[in-house]
């Protein structure tokens, strides 16, 4: 509710964000003025026990679900879509409250990466078959 900037953009404490991620959300909201929000739709989790990375290829809950880590989105939806006073899951369900048709998905994830770890809020188990193993260097 204090910000005054256009965009607002989630940003998890405990999550690598590439230096482009803020200008690539930007411009590709910019480039489709009829979309409220974007985010990833297939999110790079990396483990930090084993600095494995891992794609999620699960089934969404929506056409137009995006990761909640991963979202940015104009000033103006918060004054139409209130963002839930929630301890766990307020991303997503902000997600949920927004009109599928102003949701712009973007497939590229390598912007962000979400790490695994033993203070995860919601508890993920790579070892299930909507993770794919990933041939890439660990971000940090």
């Amino acid at each position: 509710r204090q910000s005054s900037g256009e965009f607002i953009a989630v940003w998890d404490d405990d999550e690598w964000q590439s230096p482009n991620r803020l200008s690539i959300q930007y411009h590709e909201l910019a480039a489709k003025p009829e979309k409220w929000l974007c985010g990833i739709y297939r999110p790079i989790f990396g483990v930090l026990a084993t600095r494995k990375m891992y794609l999620w290829n699960g089934r969404r809950p929506s056409k137009s679900w995006c990761s909640g880590s991963t979202i940015m989105f104009k000033r103006a939806l918060f004054d139409r879509v209130q963002y839930p006073s929630l301890s766990v899951g307020e991303d997503t369900q902000f997600i949920t409250d927004v009109p599928q048709e102003w949701i712009h998905q973007i497939e590229f994830s390598g912007f962000n990466v979400s790490f695994v770890h033993d203070a995860n809020t919601v508890t993920k188990s790579v070892s299930t078959g909507v993770y794919v193993e990933l041939d890439q260097p660990f971000p940090v």
